[in-house]
């Protein structure tokens, strides 16, 4: 089988990723992608985050719409930092003569070699990166070509980036603007009733199907 593996805080999960995910699972003709919300990514510092359930929880909202996604709460219940190796084991322990591609945006393709035992993970998995704007193109298969020659596997999609970002889709719900073309309705709803984000109860919530 060919198995996708998508990691990411999903503060909350949007439309970019879903996106991302529909595009990766068709041109990659993947059976499964797994999408893993961190407990505590060590690359990056964030503020903020809805709990780690209800990112869990918004996720799975997502997954449950479509065939051959899951989610996985593999390095929530492992807690602390995540690293990228600790995860691809976990996975290799479940699928252990599968295709297993890993799901880079371009930021994190970038550091790749600097992650915690690289050479293993190269090892381990097909990197699939996919770029954040359209510029970056050139520089990725630059890159990849150079992470080829030190004995990594990459494939790079040419995938239409849709630009939105965590941040931006919190800042719109705390302001109470529109959120309709960042958010499927039914994660929309969630946060809402669960008051994540600061906000309050004095938006009127759709009611979704």
């Amino acid at each position: 089988m060919k198995i996708g593996i998508f990691g990411g805080s999903f503060d909350p999960i949007h439309n970019g990723h879903i996106n991302l995910a529909l595009s990766v699972i068709d041109m990659l003709t993947l059976n499964k992608l797994i999408i893993i919300p961190a407990s505590s990514p060590p690359h990056k510092e964030i503020s903020g985050l809805a709990s780690k359930n209800d990112r869990f929880n918004m996720c799975s909202i997502v997954a449950n719409c479509y065939d051959g996604m899951e989610v996985s709460c593999m390095e929530i219940k492992r807690g602390g930092k995540s690293y990228t190796i600790d995860t691809l084991k976990e996975i290799r322990s479940v699928y252990k003569d599968d295709e297993i591609y890993l799901i880079l945006g371009s930021d994190m393709f970038f550091s790749i070699k600097d992650f915690k035992c690289s050479s293993e993970i190269f090892k381990m998995c097909t990197l699939c990166v996919v770029p954040r704007r359209a510029q970056e193109t050139d520089c990725i298969r630059e890159y990849a070509s150079f992470l080829r020659n030190i004995g990594a596997s990459v494939v790079v999609l040419d995938i239409a980036p849709i630009e939105i970002s965590s941040t931006q889709v919190r800042e719109r719900l705390k302001s109470n603007r529109d959120i309709s073309k960042f958010l499927p309705g039914n994660v929309e709803q969630y946060i809402r009733e669960k008051r994540l984000y600061g906000l309050g109860g004095e938006y009127l919530i759709k009611e979704y199907k």
